[in-house]
């Protein structure tokens, strides 16, 4: 299996919309997780027009949890099918303010998580802002790849390249190799070249996503998606990232010595 985490340095480069790409774009079942403490599920208000009610969740599961309710149950009674693809999503919280009563989840949820392997799932996770408070930090325990997003620009290469020891080292030290962190491009040669940042990051870029805002906004501002979109730039660099990102995962051991699967 693959337990594929997606965080950012700062700002909004573009994490939600591409976990849920990829996600749609995948080769297995999938399981997309709202982690991002923020508040507000972009999947559900974005991707799929407000049509479907934010009435279960993550929080969900961490109530259902505190009051002894198997971990199983409570996941599967918050999972919503996302039409078009083979992934279900658990949306994130509603708020912000909800973010502590979550605080105590990560921990048996990432276990969980690794386990879904019997079910023929893969796991995509929307950490969010790497670094927030209450936030989804146990849950890099698990992961086999952690993909830190960034634009191409001066400002987003500063501020991933602060994170890249931390992670890097952290990473390290729980296990993974420093070589689970990788840097994902949104938008490429604005103005920086995805080689450029690779360098000025030291630290392997696994791929990136073209820049096309018109065909990004089906995904994450609920516009109708353009009759060319599946063809198009955006949507062909999600595939060809999807398949880069599944045979990176793949060939790195896992947790308990063996390669990926």
């Amino acid at each position: 299996m693959a337990l594929i985490g997606l965080t950012s340095a700062r700002g909004a480069p573009g994490v939600t919309s591409t976990a849920l790409g990829l996600a749609l774009h995948w080769h297995r079942p999938v399981l997309l997780v709202e982690a991002d403490v923020s508040g507000g599920s972009a999947v559900l208000a974005g991707y799929l027009r407000g049509t479907v009610p934010h009435d279960r969740g993550l929080r969900d599961v961490a109530v259902a949890l505190s009051l002894g309710d198997p971990l199983d149950e409570a996941l599967n009674a918050s999972l919503i099918k996302i039409p078009g693809g083979q992934v279900r999503l658990l949306p994130g919280l509603a708020t912000a303010a909800q973010a502590p009563a979550v605080a105590s989840l990560w921990q048996p949820l990432a276990e969980h998580l690794r386990s879904l392997d019997t079910a023929g799932l893969d796991v995509m996770i929307d950490l969010g802002r790497w670094g927030s408070r209450n936030g989804p930090d146990p849950l890099a325990h698990h992961l086999d790849l952690m993909l830190l997003v960034t634009r191409s620009d001066l400002p987003g290469i500063a501020a991933a390249r602060g994170w890249v020891p931390v992670l890097s080292a952290e990473l390290d030290a729980l296990g993974h190799g420093a070589d689970a962190l990788r840097a994902l491009v949104v938008g490429p040669g604005r103005p920086y070249s995805t080689r450029e940042i690779a360098a000025a990051l030291d630290v392997p870029v696994v791929g990136d996503v073209a820049w096309d805002p018109r065909s990004a906004a089906s995904l994450s501002h609920g516009e109708p998606p353009q009759r060319s979109a599946a063809h198009g730039s955006l949507h062909r660099s999600l595939a060809a990232l999807a398949s880069t990102v599944a045979a990176t995962a793949s060939s790195r051991p896992s947790l308990t010595g063996e390669v990926a699967r």
